[in-house]
């Protein structure tokens, strides 16, 4: 397995993406938008890839597709090699279900079908995403709160206070404080939940996912609290 690594400034990186294909890989694996960047990846670039791999399968994970609006899903009409994988456990809430689902060809179905276990999914799951299913217009209007109202207000206190972040395509943005260990701590202390990242490249930065308005402001009043919530230095 081989990772390609995203450009300095989290941006995806079409150029080495394309020259790692060269190596002929037997599987290509695409998360669109990245977690824990948002890192968004051009549809039509994804299109490009399938279409020139037609014997490589090709995995999309648009795990956060009810934020992003943005899918690949209608080309599986088109191309057999791909598939998009979604999830139930972001915009719909269910993250402790454990429920996916795939779009994919249906000569591909097909086969996916036969290799499934006969209790993959618990029945509480479904029951649970029926009942989710059901009000697709209140979870439509959630994602727009949070992409329209909630999210801009992150990235403007953010903005204003120069501090250095990430906005990306999803519902969470990604923070470099100049003492993430320490603000980290504080929210905790507050109450008050987020992701650090340990690992280099983001090292010193902190995930940030959207809550209520309500939420949000708590958050914004505890971190206002942080003398040392500043501008990261260069």
């Amino acid at each position: 397995m081989r990772g390609v690594p995203y450009n300095d400034d989290l941006t995806f990186p079409y150029e080495r993406f394309e020259r790692a294909l060269e190596r002929t890989p037997k599987l290509i694996v695409l998360i669109n938008p990245n977690n824990p960047t948002g890192t968004h990846i051009d549809l039509a670039f994804i299109e490009q890839v399938v279409r020139t791999h037609p014997d490589v399968p090709v995995i999309v994970d648009e795990a956060y597709f009810e934020f992003t609006g943005r899918t690949v899903a209608p080309l599986t009409a088109k191309y057999d090699n791909l598939l998009v994988i979604r999830t139930f456990s972001k915009a719909f809430a269910m993250a402790g279900m454990r429920l996916g689902y795939v779009v994919a060809h249906p000569g591909v179905i097909t086969q996916l079908a036969k290799m499934r276990n006969p209790f993959d999914v618990n029945s509480l799951a479904m029951v649970a995403a029926k009942a989710q299913l059901a009000h697709v217009d209140e979870i439509r209007a959630y994602v727009d709160e949070v992409m329209l109202a909630i999210k801009p207000s992150a990235v403007n206190f953010f903005s204003e206070r120069g501090v250095a972040f990430w906005p990306g395509a999803a519902n969470f943005v990604l923070v470099r404080p100049s003492n993430c260990q320490a603000v980290v701590v504080e929210l905790k202390a507050a109450g008050i939940l987020v992701r650090p990242i340990t690992a280099t490249p983001l090292a010193g930065t902190f995930r940030m996912s959207m809550g209520t308005q309500e939420e949000m402001t708590r958050v914004f009043d505890v971190l206002d609290g942080l003398s040392f919530l500043r501008k990261a230095e260069a």
